[in-house]
C-alpha cells in the first residue's frame, strides 16, 4: 500500500465502525446511513449515503452500494459507486459495475463488470449497460 498515504482499510478501522450486520443476520431493504457499516452477514437491497462500507469475508451484499470508501472482502452482486476509493481484497468478489477515482484489487480478488475511474463518481444510473446500438457506435 505504498502508493497511498492511508489505505481504505486503515480509514475503516473496526473500532470506528458505527453499524454492524452480524454474521447470522440478513437485512432486506434499503439502508441509508451517514456513518460506517460493516457487513458480516447478508444484505439484500441497496446501501446508500454511507461514509464507509466494509463487506467482510463471509459477508454478502446483493444490491447497489454508494459510499465514500468501499472495501470488499466478501461478495457483492451489484453496482458500487465510491467517491474516494474501492478496494477488493484477496478473497473479495464483485459482480457488477464500479465507479470511483481510485481502485485497488489485491491478487486473488475477483471483479467482473465495467469500471469508470474519474473524480466525479456520483451517478449510479450512468453505470447502466449501454444499449446494443450504442455499443456498435
Amino acid at each position: 500500500m505504498g502508493i497511498f498515504k492511508t489505505s481504505a482499510r486503515e480509514k475503516l478501522d473496526a473500532s470506528k465502525v458505527e453499524t454492524l450486520i452480524g454474521s447470522e443476520a440478513t437485512v432486506q431493504g434499503v439502508l441509508s446511513l451517514k456513518g460506517s457499516l460493516r457487513v458480516d452477514g447478508r444484505v439484500e437491497g441497496s446501501i446508500s449515503d454511507a461514509q464507509g462500507v466494509v463487506v467482510a469475508e463471509g459477508g454478502s451484499v446483493k444490491g447497489d452500494i454508494a459510499a465514500e470508501v468501499v472495501v470488499v472482502g466478501g461478495r457483492v452482486q451489484g453496482n458500487v459507486v465510491a467517491t474516494e476509493s474501492i478496494e477488493v481484497l484477496s478473497k473479495g468478489c464483485v459482480q457488477g459495475d464500479l465507479r470511483t477515482p481510485r481502485l485497488i484489487i489485491e491478487e486473488g480478488g475477483v471483479f467482473n463488470g465495467r469500471c469508470v475511474m474519474d473524480e466525479d463518481a456520483q451517478a449510479p444510473e450512468e453505470l447502466a449497460p449501454a444499449s446494443a446500438s450504442e455499443a456498435r457506435n
